[in-house]
């Protein structure tokens, strides 16, 4: 499968839809859940989008063919992406690369529309239209 250059940022930021209510996710899960909403987010800046990170939570639409998201962003504003999809094929990487920068109205990968985005302790927090992308700081390269 070909993924134009701006494919991933689209489908991870704007396939984002519902959430599974509460009773379908299990009580050992539920537990993550809140551990992650009482992290102490607050509105990221640039120092916060350094180095690599991994998906822990992929919430709404896209959570249905995403498997596992990982970003790499460099300090100089360049990021690399990649992306483990559920396919009909089966699961196949999709990647891209390009320029990211925090714009007035949160995370902007090349021209994508933005996405809000909040900083926790090692943590990234991308929000959009359909749902929210949870990243943590992968413990090294």
């Amino acid at each position: 499968m070909n993924v134009m250059r701006r494919g991933l940022p689209v489908c991870v930021l704007s396939l984002f839809g519902g959430c599974y209510a509460s009773n379908v996710v299990a009580r050992d899960e539920r537990a993550v859940i809140a551990a992650r909403a009482e992290l102490p987010w607050q509105p990221a800046t640039p120092a916060a989008f350094d180095g690599l990170f991994e998906s822990i939570a992929i919430e709404g639409d896209a959570a249905v063919a995403l498997l596992r998201i990982w970003y790499f962003f460099a300090r100089d504003g360049r990021y690399a992406g990649a992306a483990l999809v559920d396919t009909p094929e089966g699961p196949q990487f999709q990647t891209l690369n390009g320029r990211w920068q925090i714009g007035e109205h949160g995370l902007v990968l090349d021209d994508a529309a933005a996405a809000a985005a909040d900083a926790a302790p090692e943590h990234l927090r991308l929000r959009h239209d359909g749902g929210t992308l949870i990243l943590k700081k992968a413990k090294s390269l």
